[in-house]
């Protein structure tokens, strides 16, 4: 697998940045998170100093959001956050263990080059 910088979710494209502080990754509010997605600047951003597969899993679960924020069938059923958080952690780590056990992702030994500020 190599480290995307970007991704497309129904038709819109996302910027991934990879940050070497968890402060960075959630730059408004400046939480110490491992992701966050931004659907307004269209933005994922990754806390990358992690194993590659939690950096897999933090990957995933941002993009999950943004294909349930443009999924409206999705977003529906899915309102709170108390039922969205916990079905996107294990939705994501099933997948995550689904691609790697079936081959279709081997993750690399490397971090992702961070994302350097413009």
């Amino acid at each position: 697998m190599k480290y995307p910088t970007e991704v497309t979710i129904r038709g819109v494209t996302y910027q991934i940045q990879y940050h070497d502080e968890s402060l960075e990754v959630d730059c408004e509010l400046k939480r110490e998170l491992l992701g966050r997605i931004n659907h307004r600047k269209r933005v994922i951003r990754i806390y990358r100093p992690q194993p590659s597969f939690d950096l897999l899993e933090t990957l995933l679960h941002e993009v999950l959001h943004g294909v349930f924020a443009r999924n409206q069938a999705l977003n529906l059923a899915l309102r709170s956050d108390e039922v969205v958080e916990p079905f996107i952690d294990a939705l994501t780590s099933e997948l995550s263990l689904l691609f790697i056990e079936n081959g279709w992702i081997t993750l690399p030994k490397q971090q992702p080059p961070a994302t350097t500020h413009s």
